[in-house]
């Protein structure tokens, strides 16, 4: 009867040796290939307890089951949440985020290991990226593909500051009937494209828009490269001002520029600032801002009516008083004379 017993009991452990190295091999092949199905067949505690409460040492052997059992739950779940970071991780976040630490810094992951506790700033990189608006990410993409493509506007008004000079951007605001947002876009482009140069020249007014000699060449009209000098630089706005209003008021005339006539000079005539062809008649355009003398006003009032159908004046405070009595003696009947237009700049 003894001799049963033993065999019986003997028996009983070798039964539970069996079980328990299944559940270990399961164990291992769920840590191999993160198979969930078969890390949910590790849970066979009841069948395992049962054997135990026929054999010694019952009690501590289901104790030591248990906390084994927690510990395999522990390092499965773990091992899913360090999967589910790993298919979220691009390869562009994860050379960025082995770079944080330095030339050898480097992750790796190991089997139950926290991943949080291992790279917390690996995890925060890991997180989906905020959500762009589709304009944003296309004009991304268009910067990425090379500069954007100029359109028809965008070279007229690279002639139109070719002729003259240069120009400030509120004046290139009433060029284009806009507003400063497009003015922006268009000098974006032509900036990119490497044929203008802007410029802040003076504090408190706008910015000056400068061709380059690329822009001089994409334009035709084969003019040199204009350097500003701040003396000039209200003479140049005060006759861009002037061409506006006329542009404006009589659309259908021709506007030669100075650098246009300055090419059928003679040599020791005087320029005039501008020309401009309306109806048949030839208009001198001259733009004053500084008191001459009067000898110099008149040599010049000679000059011009010899060779213009009509001299026009555009003046400053200063010199239209002074012209204004040259008018009124009536010997130079073409002479007209006009106060400058306000500029959106002095506003």
């Amino acid at each position: 009867m003894a001799y049963v017993t033993m065999r019986a009991r003997r028996c009983s452990r070798d039964l539970d040796v069996y079980r328990l190295g299944v559940a270990w091999r399961i164990r291992i092949a769920s840590r191999s290939w993160g198979d969930q199905r078969a890390a949910e067949t590790l849970d066979t505690r009841p069948a395992i307890h049962a054997s135990y409460a026929r054999t010694e040492g019952g009690d501590a052997k289901r104790r030591n089951h248990s906390n084994m059992h927690q510990r395999d739950h522990q390092a499965i779940s773990q091992r899913r949440r360090t999967d589910e970071v790993r298919k979220i991780l691009s390869p562009s976040v994860s050379r960025s985020a082995s770079c944080v630490g330095g030339r050898d810094a480097s992750f790796h992951f190991e089997e139950g290991e926290d991943i949080r506790r291992k790279s917390p700033m690996l995890l925060r990189s890991a997180r989906a990226p905020r959500t762009r608006g589709a304009t944003t990410v296309a004009r991304r993409a268009g910067q990425r593909g090379g500069p954007e493509l100029l359109r028809a506007r965008d070279l007229i008004v690279l002639a139109w500051i070719c002729e003259q000079y240069a120009a400030r951007t509120d004046q290139l605001e009433v060029l284009l009937h806009s507003g400063l947002r497009t003015v922006q876009r268009v000098l974006t482009r032509l900036r990119s494209a490497g044929l203008i140069d802007t410029r802040r020249l003076l504090v408190g007014a706008p910015a000056w828009v400068i061709p380059t000699s690329a822009g001089l060449r994409t334009a035709g009209q084969g003019f040199g490269v204009w350097h500003p000098r701040i003396g000039l630089l209200a003479h140049v706005a005060a006759v861009n001002d002037v061409r506006l209003h006329i542009q404006a008021r009589s659309p259908d005339s021709e506007w030669v520029p100075e650098r246009v006539l300055a090419r059928e000079r003679e040599t020791h005539e005087h320029l005039p600032d501008a020309l401009v062809i309306t109806e048949g008649q030839r208009v001198a355009i001259e733009v004053e801002l500084t008191v001459k003398s009067q000898k110099r006003v008149r040599a010049i009032l000679d000059e011009l009516s010899s060779r213009y159908d009509t001299i026009l004046y555009w003046c400053a405070p200063g010199p239209h008083r002074q012209l204004s009595g040259l008018c009124e003696c009536g010997q130079w009947p073409k002479l007209g004379i006009r106060e400058l237009p306000l500029s959106r700049g002095s506003m």
